[in-house]
């Protein structure tokens, strides 16, 4: 809709540009000067007045209805009646939405708030933060000698829930048993206004909760998945449990989470409709290389973008195979087989031999969540006391810059990219980032996209897979490419695969075994200067006809012309090879 509403805006726009006389000026010699100049001159006027209005209308109207990803501070404790609802992910700190606030009794004594922290059941919430402070919980008493007391009690979302979430000293109004929030993770807490004490709580502070999210499927643990052991299965919910891998969180949130037979978050596609050999690989990956995701996402969000986000947490991206939903993660990987010329389909080959300038990195500048922690005093009873703050920001990581690159690129060439679902609790290094970033960077050195017309035995290889291809004709010398996407032509079966270069020496740099970055891949300066395998023998045959031609011409014209001298190799720009 917002794509349709910014097109169409852009139409009326372009109506008001003619008709304001920027446009116009060339048109009024079509219509004649004496015609523009009379009434039609006001009625353009008026087309202009309302074609503005209706583009700027449309504008707005695509502005408000493109999606957008939640980005809302863990730090922000707020009420918001049109928000999603939270969904965390891993471990991680949310102050949820504000779902219910009352303040009652005798000079509204009491101030109830009920918090939704995530969609559940939840693993478990762990530690209360209250203006940023890590604070106690004794029973349902948090002591704030600094401040004064309030009562605090949590639920982890069971559907349903036994019983309502209640805390002293007593119920406000219209808080009762029918007030479950059964299937949400939240938390109730009651604030006490003490006039007669000197530490009471003047106004309500900030509240957030760390603690562990939602719960996952994981078919390694699944006892009817090959190779898996254990009590999971994908379609009972009740045998999940928490996990803060990427491919856990981005196999889950394919399935969706349900309640009560009815999808309350993720994308809700069928097991089958997915490609969990895809998912599993990329778990093995995450685990090895200790990749996590941690965060939170909301309901509202776009499915496509919140899965995204989840898989690059973990190296990885989703990818489309038909109606098939799959996934490839960064990982070194053996060629599976050769595509020679004897593979080749009738088509055109296409190779963008380098990419380009401005997409071929060698720095990224990587942001990403951090804890921060501060030291902060407050005064009690004529004593100062020292706390430790913490808060969560967007922090850039120091930069991760390839100098090799950069002295072949004549120039750094940085770009900012947003890890926004990893994280980084206070006294961890940012050792994830800096892989992810150092994997961007060689990424975009790749070449591509190579497209290939192939005979139909090659329908078997999807995304994600790495072959190596042997086409000296058009100058891949056993050159391993990764497939990015497969397409079958029906009427002629042939299948159509694009790809890019692999480099495998690129892994151990990414991952820091390594401190020698590899070369980056192109193809060979004279590619197209290499001859090709059995051209020669056909070359020969050809000089004979050629020979034989040109004497039958000189019987018949009495002269001809020796035509073996003419070249009979042309290429094409897209390099193939044509006899003449």
């Amino acid at each position: 809709m917002s794509h349709f509403l910014a097109t169409a805006a852009e139409i009326v726009g372009g109506v008001a540009l003619i008709a304001t006389g920027v446009g116009a000026a060339g048109s009024i010699g079509l219509f004649g000067a004496g015609f523009a100049g009379s009434s039609i001159a006001t009625t353009i006027a008026t087309i202009a007045k309302v074609a503005s209005f209706a583009a700027a209308a449309l504008a707005a109207g695509s502005a408000l209805t493109a999606k957008r990803l939640s980005s809302a501070s863990p730090d922000a404790w707020a009420a918001d009646p049109n928000a999603g609802m939270d969904i965390v992910f891993g471990e991680a700190c949310n102050s949820g939405h504000i779902v219910y606030r009352q303040a009652y009794d005798d000079k509204n004594k009491y101030q109830t708030e009920v918090t939704h922290w995530s969609i559940g059941p939840v693993h478990s919430i762990d530690q209360l933060y209250v203006d940023n402070i890590a604070r106690d919980v004794v029973g349902t008493v948090v002591d704030m000698p600094d401040k004064g007391k309030f009562h605090e009690a949590r639920q982890l979302g069971l559907c349903p829930e036994p019983s309502y979430l209640t805390v002293g000293p007593r119920d406000p109004w219209h808080w009762d048993a029918s007030c479950k929030l059964s299937g949400k993770a939240a938390i109730i807490t009651t604030f006490e206004y003490d006039s007669k004490s000197s530490t009471t709580f003047t106004s309500i502070p900030t509240c957030g909760w760390r603690g562990k999210g939602v719960l996952c499927y994981q078919p390694r643990k699944d006892g009817t998945y090959p190779g898996g052991v254990g009590a999971h299965r994908s379609d009972d919910e009740t045998t999940w449990e928490w996990s803060d891998n990427p491919y856990d969180v981005g196999l889950t949130w394919c399935l969706g989470w349900r309640q009560n037979g009815k999808l309350v978050a993720g994308a809700g596609l069928p097991i089958a409709g997915i490609v969990v050999a895809d998912f599993v690989e990329g778990a093995n990956v995450a685990d090895a290389n200790g990749w996590k995701v941690g965060g939170t996402r909301s309901t509202s969000d776009d499915h496509w973008d919140v899965l995204k986000d989840i898989l690059q947490a973990g190296g990885g991206q989703p990818l489309r195979l038909g109606a098939l939903l799959g996934c490839v993660v960064n990982a070194p990987r053996v060629s599976l087989a050769t595509i020679g010329r004897d593979d080749l389909a009738q088509g055109d080959i296409s190779i963008v031999a380098m990419a380009a300038r401005r997409d071929r990195i060698n720095a990224v500048a990587p942001r990403y969540r951090a804890e921060l922690l501060t030291n902060v005093t407050a005064t009690v009873n004529g004593q100062v006391r020292l706390y430790t703050a913490s808060t969560w920001a967007d922090v850039s990581a120091p930069p991760i810059v390839v100098d090799d690159y950069v002295t072949a690129d004549g120039r750094q060439r940085r770009k900012e990219v947003q890890y926004p679902l990893v994280q980084c609790f206070a006294g961890e290094q940012p050792t994830q980032v800096a892989q992810l970033a150092r994997y961007d960077i060689e990424d975009a050195r790749e070449f591509g996209p190579i497209t290939l017309p192939l005979k139909i035995r090659w329908m078997g290889y999807k995304p994600g897979d790495v072959v190596t291809v042997n086409l000296p004709e058009v100058g891949l010398f056993h050159q391993d490419v990764m497939i990015l996407s497969r397409t079958l032509e029906a009427s002629t079966g042939v299948v159509t695969i694009t790809a890019r270069s692999e480099t495998a020496a690129k892994h151990a740099f990414a991952l820091g075994q390594t401190t020698t970055p590899p070369p980056a891949p192109s193809l060979p300066a004279n590619a197209w200067a290499f001859e090709v395998p059995g051209l020669a023998a056909v070359e020969g045959e050809i000089d004979a006809l050629s020979a034989t031609v040109a004497t039958q011409a000189e019987i018949v014209a009495g002269q001809g012309e020796d035509i073996s001298t003419v070249d009979k190799r042309t290429r094409n720009y897209d390099g193939q090879v044509q006899l003449q």
